[in-house]
């Protein structure tokens, strides 16, 4: 079986991690979903009013992640 022995610095710029939660709350009578994500390394929390605005916060990361590496590989 093969070991993943990158460095953390360097698995850090290939890997993102985020806790996930959701939440029921009464909003004027109507049970609402909330959800939030946060970034466990830099601790950074960030709230979604819908599934529609996380999904395109984390296709906006995975592009930026993607950008930054081909830049990286460029030089």
């Amino acid at each position: 079986m093969k070991t993943n022995k990158m460095k953390p610095a360097d698995r850090r710029k290939n890997y993102q991690s985020y806790l996930l939660r959701l939440w029921v709350e009464d909003t004027n009578g109507k049970q609402v979903w909330r959800i939030s994500l946060e970034d466990p390394f830099s601790g950074e929390r960030r709230g979604f009013a819908s599934r529609r605005d996380l999904c395109a916060y984390l296709e906006e990361k995975m592009s930026e992640s993607i950008e930054k590496q081909e830049v990286s590989n460029e030089n």
